[in-house]
């Protein structure tokens, strides 16, 4: 990585005092939702770690500590802070905030804090998801596959739905077969971020059982009728891979394994032996052709525009230490992040904080 652009980040102005009362008051109702979630239940092994709510002015923690914000709390994610791995939930207005959906997307953080205390090796290249490349048949055929998988999920009898649950591995498997590369990181992110989705579903089914009928009617909907979301492959992940589980438990196919003992992907533990089969694709729907098309016009025009804009420069040479992967386009060997990036100067350990929209210039074909 060779030059950024963009502005350091500024010191934000301190919050009012309702707000932080607010926060005080949701993180306790947060801990007594979470007191009424059987952690061992969700998945084997799984247990209740620490968590932090913050805003731009600071971070609640364990135990009613209140410290100022920094920038190691950035999105809601999972990381490790003194010394310990903790889910961590960004809450700009407490007021605004369901709380058992709050509770249901800490629990999805949490288990991604498993994930890292487990050592699960399953980790997608994020870079992968940015190429500004778009096979339409390849999308075409992810599609059909959705409307398969979507069929599985809605169908009663469980015999229909074993056979739609084969029929989409079949022709996954085919599919997978011609973007080998693509797909596996496809995979490994439904093991990642699609089961953090799944055991959030599965904690609004203890705590709000209509909110987690809502949440999966939500994920059937994107299946079916995705939109441009159908080239976001990464944030299809979390859809895909969460519906796969559902339909797999329902089917009767558990999905819990030992993280961090298995090297497999979700897809590849449950598809087993199923042998690969082309689906009926046809050709390309227009739709999507003409979407492929406007999708990537679109991206040349931002980063055209962020050129036309922005002049402040930095250059040398970085390693990407974070960006918001929802929030980061790429467009040959750059990427554009809205949100942020983090970079860090050859021989530092320290990463450069850039405040979105900031601009780096990648090594050609970078994957990390």
């Amino acid at each position: 990585m060779s030059a950024a652009k963009g502005n350091l980040d500024l010191t934000p102005e301190r919050n009012d005092s309702t707000v932080e009362s607010g926060l005080t008051a949701l993180y306790l109702e947060t801990e007594h939702l979470l007191d009424r979630i059987a952690f061992d239940t969700l998945w084997p092994g799984f247990f209740r770690l620490p968590f932090a709510l913050y805003n731009p002015h600071g971070v609640w923690l364990p135990g009613g500590r209140v410290i100022p914000h920094n920038n190691r709390f950035l999105g809601n994610t999972a990381i490790a802070f003194e010394g310990e791995t903790m889910a961590i939930w960004q809450v700009p207005d407490p007021g605004q905030v369901d709380r058992d959906t709050l509770a249901a997307g800490i629990v999805h953080e949490m288990f991604h804090a498993f994930q890292q205390i487990r050592k699960d090796p399953r980790q997608p290249m994020v870079l992968d998801f940015l190429e500004d490349t778009i096979d339409v048949e390849i999308f075409h055929r992810r599609a059909l596959e959705n409307e398969i998988l979507a069929d599985a999920y809605r169908s009663a009898l469980l015999s229909l739905k074993r056979e739609h649950l084969d029929r989409f591995m079949a022709c996954r498997k085919d599919r997978a077969a011609h973007c080998q590369d693509i797909s596996r990181s496809e995979f490994l992110s439904e093991t990642h971020e699609g089961l953090a989705e799944y055991i959030g579903i599965r904690t609004l089914e203890q705590i709000a059982p209509d909110k987690a009928r809502t949440r999966i009617d939500h994920h059937l909907a994107i299946l079916t009728d995705p939109g441009t979301r159908l080239f976001d492959v990464r944030r299809m992940t979390y859809t895909t891979g969460a519906i796969f589980a559902l339909v797999c438990e329902e089917a009767g196919q558990p999905v819990g394994h030992d993280i961090g003992a298995v090297r497999e992907t979700l897809f590849e533990l449950m598809s087993g032996n199923i042998p690969p089969e082309p689906p009926d694709a046809g050709e390309p729907d227009d739709g999507i052709v003409r979407m492929a098309q406007s999708l990537r016009e679109e991206r040349v025009r931002v980063f055209a525009a962020f050129r036309d804009t922005h002049s402040k420069r930095i250059d040398g040479d970085f390693s990407l230490a974070g960006f918001d992967p929802m929030n980061t386009v790429r467009l040959g060997d750059a990427i554009l992040g809205t949100h942020f990036l983090m970079l860090t100067p050859a021989g530092s350990r320290d990463p450069l904080f850039l405040q979105g929209p900031v601009m780096a210039e990648l090594e050609p074909g970078s994957r990390t």
